[in-house]
């Protein structure tokens, strides 16, 4: 479950197990993830949540003030509670659709944020805090506004006039082999268009109303962007993965993310491909 996670990631897990047993539950929650969250100190999710002035202290009081503690100190394995375990599968889930490989401190708060309705969530409202404020913050210090052929990372073209980092209209990545790519997103059904752009030869696809998905070639000097996560809905789920494996690429054996269809293409970035009419495709 948790091969993907940061060293930091996984210390906030064991964190949160002593936080669970410190005051004395027999489970860790939403709330103990939190707490794991701060007390791990260095990591992007403890700086945004220091941020806006949630220390330990606070954040433990209005704990206890809510649920309580318990009466006896567990023994042995402590499990998560159904909540707690959807925030880590909601931490990843964040990482691949900010094209990261990896789930680190920020991806589990992320997941606690979007999952809304835990202990641990209630703790930051009763503490004054906008979720989306503290969504924003995290995306804030998580954000590089250098291009891809110099950071490796997606370069992502936002809407001239918005600051809302949801209105994207082009993302440019770079691949180390233009035809492979292509044959590749047009086994899952994406149709491209050839382009000239400042004569280098790339190809356009729209992968949503008004989002564009550019491949072009790397740089002589540069490198593939890796690690980036695109969401594609298809006609036919099943005939796209036996598509992709006739090229040679097959699904991840991923038991956090189970039933769902992650695909590496060509340089190892992470498609995700949804059904566009149900779970029945």
């Amino acid at each position: 479950m948790f091969e993907r996670f940061t060293t930091r990631a996984r210390r906030v897990v064991v964190l949160a197990q002593e936080h669970a047993r410190m005051l004395r539950h027999n489970y860790v929650g939403t709330e103990h993830l939190l707490l794991g969250l701060i007390s791990e100190d260095e990591g992007v999710a403890a700086r945004a949540l220091r941020s806006l002035d949630i220390s330990l202290d606070t954040a433990s009081a209005q704990l206890v003030q809510i649920i309580g503690e318990g009466v006896q100190a567990p023994a042995g394995h402590i499990p998560f509670t159904p909540r707690a375990k959807q925030v880590l599968e909601l931490a990843g889930r964040e990482a691949l659709q900010l094209g990261h490989t990896y789930v680190g401190t920020e991806h589990v708060l992320l997941g606690l944020l979007r999952e809304g309705k835990g202990i641990g969530a209630q703790i930051l409202v009763a503490l004054d805090v906008d979720l989306n404020t503290l969504r924003g913050r995290v995306i804030e210090l998580l954000g590089d506004d250098q291009p891809a052929e110099k950071t490796g990372r997606p370069f992502v073209r936002y809407g001239a006039d918005s600051d809302d980092p949801v209105a994207v209209t082009q993302i440019i990545m770079r691949v180390s082999d233009l035809d492979a790519s292509r044959k590749f997103y047009e086994a899952i059904g994406l149709v491209f268009t050839e382009r000239s752009d400042q004569d280098v030869k790339c190809i356009i696809t729209q992968l949503a109303p008004g989002l564009r998905l550019k491949l072009a070639p790397c740089f002589e000097s540069g490198k593939p962007v890796t690690g980036v996560g695109i969401e594609v809905s298809v006609d036919d789920r099943a005939a796209g993965v036996d598509a992709l494996a006739k090229l040679g690429h097959f699904p991840w054996d991923d038991a956090v993310l189970a039933q769902e269809v992650y695909v590496p293409d060509p340089d190892g970035n992470i498609v995700h491909l949804v059904p566009r009419y149900g779970l029945a495709a």
